[in-house]
C-alpha cells in the first residue's frame, strides 16, 4: 500500500526570494526556449480572457 502524501513546505523570507530569483532568470537550450515559446502560445490561444 503506498504512503500518503505529505504537505509540500512552504517558503518564506529569504529562501522565497531566492527561487523566484532563480526562476526568474533560468536560460534554457536554444530547443527547449522554442518548445516553451510554443507553449506560452497555445496556452495564451487557448485561454478564455
Amino acid at each position: 500500500m503506498a504512503r500518503p502524501i505529505q504537505p509540500t513546505p512552504i517558503l518564506e523570507g529569504k529562501d522565497a526570494r531566492k527561487v523566484i530569483e532563480l526562476m526568474n532568470s533560468a536560460t534554457y537550450s536554444k530547443k527547449k526556449q522554442r518548445f516553451l515559446d510554443e507553449c506560452r502560445e497555445i496556452y495564451r490561444k487557448t485561454t478564455i480572457k
